[in-house]
């Protein structure tokens, strides 16, 4: 009796074996859904990778642009003020001009000696530039043009990690693309 019992149930079990290796109805669907999440979240990264590429790129130029005209006297001589040189370089920057100037921080000053400060004018680990320096300088004097712009898509993954558990209550500070220039004034 027992010899039955199992000689039936490894029957059922290949009979089950059998319909399950012969129905193969919905296996690509399946194979979609394991595979399509990892295939999304690796093109996001490719196209986040890309616009911060970009972003630091046109920010380097519109630096290297305005720092030409900084260099020349140009800017000094049209009295620009903190916002319009903030504009001058969110010309260049591939980014929508609002958000280029609400994001956007610069400090623009002379370099007197020793080593220059490139640090990003912060407070409480945030962008803010309502207290850094805006001076063109005079002829012949050296000059630091240093502009950061925060990079936001980065920001959001790095607030996720800090979601994980033992994760959460480490500060850390924002990501930031930055441009810095440094060139001695022409004697204008």
């Amino acid at each position: 009796m027992a010899k039955d019992a199992r000689r039936g149930s490894t029957a059922r079990r290949n009979a089950l074996s059998r319909f399950l290796r012969k129905d193969q109805d919905g296996t690509t669907a399946v194979e979609f859904a394991l595979i399509f999440p990892v295939f999304a979240a690796l093109m996001y990264f490719i196209f986040q990778s890309a616009y911060t590429y970009l972003a630091h790129h046109t920010l380097d130029f519109g630096v290297h642009e305005t720092a030409r005209l900084v260099r020349t006297g140009q800017i000094t001589h049209a009295n620009l003020n903190k916002q319009k040189f903030k504009e001058t370089i969110c010309s260049y920057v591939a980014l929508g001009k609002s958000e280029c100037l609400s994001q956007l921080a610069i400090e623009v000053v002379p370099v007197a000696g020793g080593d220059p400060d490139f640090s990003p004018p912060t407070k409480n680990n945030k962008l803010d530039d309502s207290n850094s320096a805006y001076d063109t300088g005079g002829s012949s004097s050296l000059m630091m043009i240093k502009a950061f712009l925060p990079a936001t898509h980065l920001n959001r993954v790095q607030d996720v990690i800090n979601e994980l558990p033992g994760v959460a209550d480490k500060a850390r500070p924002d990501i930031f693309i930055r441009s810095v220039s440094l060139f001695r004034n022409e004697p204008f």
